[in-house]
């Protein structure tokens, strides 16, 4: 049978958009050549990339291994945090919240040097994960930030993003100080459970100040606006 010409009039189209050119432009040797060659270079790339990424899943092949990417995810989450919490004291306005933010920052930066030390006991490295989940909800935090004007109001909304942020943290934590414990390392368990507990007091310090002092006047603040009521922070 013989080929469709109006089939290959769409083939040569969507060649002819891809790389730019008007139809009925003629194009030499030269630049077929190069256009054959930027094809291959594309699907040689795609292909490449389809490798590199089943290549990282099947390097997860057992406990140890799941444990190693537990806890670097966790440390750039950590490092990530350092930078986030200058930001929340910053945007603040309830002195209590400003407070607990620049104590829960010191921590932060304990629990970077805690994890190193765990690396260094381990004989690993921490580097090479990137944290997506937390880069997700610091990113939400600091949008909902923008959208609202300084107060008590804008005050529920960060203790909201930050107790997100509690509630990740507190179920990876959990997590790799359980499969730290099946793989034997009962130290560097004692360690993890030490940050799990300092993340649990982090939340409900969150949630004490939201319950007893920003959530009221937020409800006020909010009830004397139009539209609809914005919910608040706490448990």
């Amino acid at each position: 049978m013989p080929a469709n010409p109006f089939e290959d009039s769409r083939i040569a189209a969507g060649t002819i958009q891809r790389h730019g050119l008007k139809p009925g432009m003629h194009t030499g040797p030269v630049e077929s050549d190069a256009i054959s060659r930027n094809d291959a270079r594309d699907g040689a790339a795609s292909l490449h990339n389809d490798r590199k990424e089943h290549r990282m899943s099947a390097n997860l092949e057992t406990m140890n291994d799941l444990f190693l990417d537990e806890i670097r995810d966790l440390y750039d989450a950590e490092k990530q945090l350092t930078k986030a919490l200058p930001k929340m004291v910053k945007s603040s306005s309830t002195p209590e919240l400003k407070s607990a933010f620049e104590d829960h920052l010191q921590e932060t930066q304990g629990h970077v040097e805690r994890l190193e030390e765990i690396f260094q006991t381990l004989g690993e490295k921490g580097t090479g994960k990137k944290c997506v989940g937390m880069t997700g909800i610091i990113k939400e935090g600091e949008e909902m930030i923008g959208d609202m004007d300084e107060g008590s109001l804008r005050d529920a909304g960060i203790i909201a993003a930050a107790q997100k942020v509690e509630h990740y943290e507190i179920s990876g934590y959990g997590s790799a100080r359980t499969h730290a414990m099946m793989l034997g390392h009962s130290e560097i368990a004692s360690r993890l459970e030490e940050t799990l507990r300092e993340e649990k007091a982090a939340d409900k310090k969150l949630n004490d100040i939201a319950q007893t002092m920003v959530n009221d006047q937020a409800l006020g603040s909010s009830s004397s606006r139009s539209g609809p009521r914005t919910r608040t922070a706490g448990h």
